[in-house]
């Protein structure tokens, strides 16, 4: 399982300089899933608008591909903050992922949180922010050799177990870097539990 991570973040990432810095290893991934004060995989979508303000519910796709989104926008910073709830997330619309992203304007769906959680909606995990540098994002993820350009991306592959009963846990963080603009401008996160 481990070789299949490592082999996928270098088909990704392609050969690069190495790291310096030897970091522990995280193989679970789940230091990223407490983002903007949230829980993804136990926080609902209830949750989220009651801390961070009403925001309209956006559907897409159906069946297995459907996909449900609240969206915040942070006019000071020009950040959107997207929560997401796939089919995973069941009928209480459990966040399954989020994205922090650079956005020029305010999406029509985006709905503009208190003032006093723009901060909050702006931090993201292991001491990351937009801007951050592609090292310390590459850190930070675990990976020892990254390529100059494109997308720094680590899948985490874990078993776990929730009241006595086993299951997988599969959490993806995907960092994106601009050209014109020095450090990363998009974060993804994304977490699948199966029995």
């Amino acid at each position: 399982m481990l070789a299949r991570v490592a082999f996928s973040a270098l088909i990704i990432l392609g050969a690069g300089a190495p790291l310096s810095a030897a970091q522990p290893v995280d193989r679970s991934g789940t230091k990223f899933t407490h983002i903007a004060g949230i829980s993804v995989g136990e926080t609902v979508f209830a949750d989220v608008r009651r801390r961070f303000g009403a925001a309209t519910v956006v559907s897409t796709g159906d069946a297995g591909g459907a996909m449900r989104s609240l969206c915040y926008w942070l006019p000071a910073q020009q950040i959107q903050v997207t929560f997401r709830s796939s089919e995973l997330g069941g009928p209480k619309r459990e966040v399954t992922g989020v994205d922090v992203e650079r956005a020029a304007r305010r999406a029509r769906s985006c709905a503009v949180p208190p003032r006093g959680q723009h901060q909050i909606l702006s931090r993201l995990p292991a001491g990351l922010s937009l801007g951050s540098t592609r090292k310390d994002v590459a850190v930070a993820l675990g990976i020892r050799h990254f390529a100059a350009r494109g997308m720094l991306s680590r899948m985490y592959e874990s078993r776990q177990r929730l009241h006595g009963r086993p299951y997988d846990l599969t959490i993806t963080v995907t960092a994106a870097f601009s050209p014109s603009r020095r450090g990363m401008v998009r974060f993804t996160l994304d977490r699948a539990a199966t029995v």
